[in-house]
């Protein structure tokens, strides 16, 4: 059985074959061929007209995703062993490194600083309110007691915060003294109603008790001893109501007066912290001493809590050096 014969690698449908001859394709590709799918290939020889063979693209897109999974696989690893490093180790200078064997006892070294001789105690003067200065009645180095006035300032404000504070306490206390007097005059009224109360009960009473023995004798009808009687029972409640009334108001007497009383007490803190204000302007050294520094000129303002000057004590001095940090 003879073999079947093969076209030559080029020949195409329509084609001529180098010896002039035309040859036929044939239906389906050659067994070596048909695995290039998607390729396109060209089968003709000798300047024949090849046939396009639609390659496929799912090849390139699975080598493509490899690539790109292979890629941030790197990166994770790469992040993995950068977060696993330890930091390096700081370098410092030979040069400024001391070598020497350790060994037990006091370590010395000598460093040279200025410095000056300053006062151990020293007391700060500042002022409690701000104030325009006044007066400065001492100098610098002057020699002062806790008590001597160093400066004298004047606050138009804080005076006039203290007049009015005196003025609240002087009205808190007559209205103080009005209530007292209220009060007492309204007791006064309640009891003189209660005693005509107790006169009216009393002869209510009576003429009840005569109208029911006028009935015992039939000297006057029913219903007049009935009316006395419910005329004595009526002065009855009206001499309970009168009393409690009384009660009540002599009950409520020493609590509108306690805290009225409570408000003169605040009011009078508040004057005397006024008071304090003002008489601080009159600022004191407060300690004996000496004045260290006082550079306040006439006119100057100053704020509360302003440093004014400093009172030292020059007997007991200290040193105070300024050494470099290095």
């Amino acid at each position: 059985m003879s073999p079947p014969s093969e076209h030559p690698r080029g020949d195409r449908p329509g084609g001529e074959s180098p010896g002039g001859k035309r040859t036929r394709e044939p239906d389906i590709l050659p067994p070596g061929e048909r695995g290039r799918a998607g390729r396109r290939i060209d089968l003709g020889v000798g300047g024949g007209v090849g046939m396009d063979v639609t390659r496929s693209s799912e090849g390139r897109k699975r080598r493509r995703n490899l690539w790109i999974g292979a890629g941030i696989l790197g990166l994770v690893v790469v992040t993995f062993l950068l977060s696993r490093l330890e930091p390096a180790a700081q370098s410092v200078d030979r040069d400024i490194q001391l070598f020497g064997t350790v060994e037990r006892g006091s370590f010395v070294r000598e460093v040279r600083g200025p410095g000056t001789l300053v006062p151990e105690q020293m007391v700060f003067v500042s002022t409690r309110t701000a104030g325009r200065v006044e007066q400065v009645l001492v100098e610098p180095g002057e020699a002062v007691s806790d008590t001597t006035v160093l400066v004298v300032l004047s606050n138009p404000d804080v005076e006039l915060q203290s007049l009015q504070a005196q003025q609240q306490l002087t009205a808190a206390r007559a209205t103080l003294l009005e209530l007292d007097r209220s009060l007492a005059t309204s007791i006064v009224q309640q009891e003189a109603l209660l005693a005509a109360a107790v006169a009216e009960a009393a002869d209510a009473q009576r003429e009840a008790t005569a109208y029911e023995e006028l009935v015992a004798n039939q000297t006057v009808s029913r219903n007049e001893a009935s009316r006395a009687i419910e005329r004595a029972a009526t002065a009855r409640v009206s001499l309970k109501t009168e009393q409690s009334r009384l009660d009540l108001l002599k009950g409520t007497v020493d609590d509108q007066l306690a805290i009225q009383r409570e408000q003169v007490a605040r009011l009078q803190s508040i004057v005397a912290y006024q008071e304090n204000r003002v008489a601080s302007m009159a600022v004191r050294a407060g300690a004996n001493g000496e004045i260290q520094d006082l550079d306040l000129e006439v006119g100057q303002w100053v704020q509360q809590g302003t440093t004014l000057t400093r009172v030292a004590q020059p007997g007991q001095l200290m040193a105070e050096l300024r050494v470099p940090e290095t």
